[in-house]
């Protein structure tokens, strides 16, 4: 496939903007484009950056979002069928789908390239205890930590959710196909998000300018998206802060020794610490 050129989206793509049919627009692009792939899967961890990754993964001209009538919001394990054959045009799936046998046989079954992103465990938790706050939230939230100050929802989340968490990211590392998957650090991307996006977009079979990556990026940046500066908080955006190591401005020792109780080992294993002395000598 030819590279992207610096002038983007193509006449095509501005054009299908107008039109309000997604699946007509599907319908166009399956045409218009040649893509190796017809279908990308995004998979993470809800808070993870696996919003961003999807953003920027559609930012390839003719790829727009979908996901098989089986995924509910609470629920996102994949049925025979949802991925093979794809879906009609060019489409991006993003998803919370843990890495059970039955899903981890359809995804590699369907014998396509996907992307897996992981955060640090520390700032899941924390972005949790605002996140399940939200409007919106109270269909799959906790209503017995809502009422509960940031402290206790960290709590909360440390006592009976982290756990299923960590297991989830250590069986994807483990279980990650060799040549499908690629795994992502949203750490890692945050901090220099150029190398990583250039090798993600090669990944899914893309070949794209370095010019246009760095555009690519820049107009999914944290202050195009939101306005702010990363760091200036927003309690009620589902953008809050946009930076990684917040778990340092509101673990209590508390916090900390629960952590490691239930996950410090894990924290090395997924290379968030060299050993488990973090969190100071309180801990």
């Amino acid at each position: 496939m030819p590279t992207l050129s610096a002038i983007t989206p193509p006449l095509i793509v501005r054009a299908m903007r107008r039109v309000p049919s997604r699946k007509f627009q599907r319908f166009v692009y399956q045409r218009a484009f040649h893509y190796p792939h017809r279908n990308i899967l995004v998979i993470g961890q809800p808070k993870a950056g696996t919003t961003w990754l999807t953003r920027l993964v559609c930012e390839l001209p003719g790829f727009v979002r979908w996901t098989p009538g089986s995924i509910k919001l609470d629920k996102h394990d994949f049925h025979p069928g949802d991925l093979d054959p794809p879906a009609m045009g060019y489409t991006i799936t993003k998803v919370h789908t843990p890495p059970t046998d039955a899903n981890i046989e359809l995804i590699h079954a369907a014998d396509r390239p996907y992307l897996v992103i992981t955060r640090d465990p520390r700032d899941l938790a924390v972005s949790w205890a605002y996140y399940n706050t939200l409007p919106g939230r109270t269909r799959v939230a906790h209503p017995q930590a809502q009422s509960l100050p940031v402290e206790g929802r960290i709590a909360y989340y440390i006592d009976n959710i982290l756990e299923g968490k960590i297991e989830w990211a250590l069986q994807w590392r483990q279980r990650l196909h060799p040549t499908l998957g690629m795994f992502i650090r949203y750490e890692d991307l945050l901090a220099d998000p150029f190398p990583i996006m250039k090798r993600a977009y090669a990944h899914v079979g893309a070949s794209v300018s370095d010019d246009w990556v760095r555009a690519a990026i820049e107009r999914n940046s944290f202050k195009k998206v939101t306005g702010r500066e990363q760091g200036e908080a927003d309690t009620k955006n589902f953008n809050r802060k946009g930076i990684s190591g917040d778990w340092q401005n509101h673990f209590t020792p508390d916090h900390i020794a629960s952590f490691k109780r239930i996950a410090g080992d894990a924290l090395v294993q997924l290379g968030y610490e060299r050993d488990n002395e973090w969190g100071g000598n309180d801990a």
